[in-house]
């Protein structure tokens, strides 16, 4: 099978773009964004049936102003990224991350969100990346400014900016 050119390995980790992954990581994929602790905190709070993430996914083939990484180490899931939506003439993307809570360990998402950003400098043609978070994420708030993003406004939804 012909991988996504966005598909890529670095330090430990390998990230693999959805359309690339078997239909079992796609399973454990659905399961763990279907958690509650993650679910509670996405747009799409609602659970979805695996059909309809198999067909989310086959939408991502069609459409390349949304791409989605699952992150593994050591063949373990313990993240997920997406930039959506990409505006590549405006060289800019959302992003959006979560950590499996099942093999995530101290400092993981730290690390992720690096070797991401490092990819994202030297691959495309992306100048600025934002994140929209609820302001009762006051865990992803923190780690937001932690890794360099600046806060831009916002009420319920909170929005910040990362230069790259």
């Amino acid at each position: 099978m012909l991988m996504s050119a966005y598909t890529f390995k670095e330090d430990d980790f390998q990230f693999i773009d959805y359309i690339d992954l078997s239909e079992e990581r796609q399973r454990e994929v659905w399961i763990i964004r279907n958690l509650d602790i993650i679910r509670r905190f996405m747009i799409h709070s609602a659970p979805f049936s695996f059909e309809r993430h198999l067909l989310f996914i086959k939408t991502l083939r069609m459409d390349r102003s949304r791409l989605y990484w699952s992150v593994f180490r050591d063949d373990k899931f313990i993240s997920s990224i997406s930039l959506h939506p990409i505006n590549w003439g405006g060289a800019w993307a959302e992003w959006g991350i979560y950590m499996n809570p099942f093999h995530v360990r101290k400092g993981d998402s730290y690390d992720v969100s690096d070797v991401f950003f490092r990819y994202i400098r030297v691959n495309m043609a992306l100048r600025k990346i934002y994140a929209s978070i609820s302001f009762e994420n006051n865990r992803s708030i923190k780690f937001h400014e932690k890794i360099g993003f600046e806060f831009m406004g916002g009420d319920q939804v909170l929005f910040f900016e990362k230069r790259l």
